[in-house]
């Protein structure tokens, strides 16, 4: 039986730029060796996934940021996370989020030290724990938002888009 090769690291533990120009799957495992969080590493290898599959419908560029979301549903208010942020919406982590067409209230803050963002947002797609587990896919809500300034639409480009220069260009 043929054993798998690891490949071969320079000192330090990288792998040649060389080799990793010529094959995506070391640059994707130099890059899950980089990341930062378990959220990036996940939306990763669902991109990979699934690629292609609704790359044709978004229109901004979105980014794995995991961020405390605090929104509100009527009278109730909910503490959770973001999974993938963009200018135009968020994704909020969540088990039994509302169906779409709800409109929800949000905070959440950037870590630019610009404060909070307040604004609200329709639920365009929302996806229960029993749902996405079939799916293998995470349960919340896509959300995108209808009531954001300008100043804080920029403050989240910037940051999606330094997050997305971290992505090897083969693999986005």
């Amino acid at each position: 039986m043929n054993e798998l090769k690891q490949p071969r690291a320079m000192k330090g533990g990288k792998t040649s730029l060389y080799k990793m120009k010529r094959d995506p799957g070391l640059q994707l495992q130099e890059y899950l060796r980089e990341t930062s969080s378990a959220e990036e590493a996940l939306f990763m290898i669902n991109e990979l996934l699934h690629a292609g599959q609704h790359q044709e419908l978004r229109k901004n560029m979105r980014a794995p940021i995991a961020l405390p979301v605090v929104f509100r549903l009527g009278a109730a208010t909910y503490k959770s996370s973001s999974y993938t942020l963009s200018q135009r919406g968020i994704f909020i982590k969540f088990p039994e989020p509302p169906p779409e067409g709800t409109e929800i209230e949000m905070e959440f803050v950037l870590p630019d030290e610009g404060g909070p963002i307040r604004t609200r947002g329709e639920v365009v797609q929302s996806a229960g724990l029993a749902e996405a587990m079939k799916r293998a896919s995470i349960s919340g809500m896509s959300v995108v938002f209808s009531g954001i300034s300008r100043e804080d639409r920029r403050r989240i480009d910037k940051m999606v888009r330094s997050y997305i220069k971290k992505v090897p260009k083969s693999l986005r």
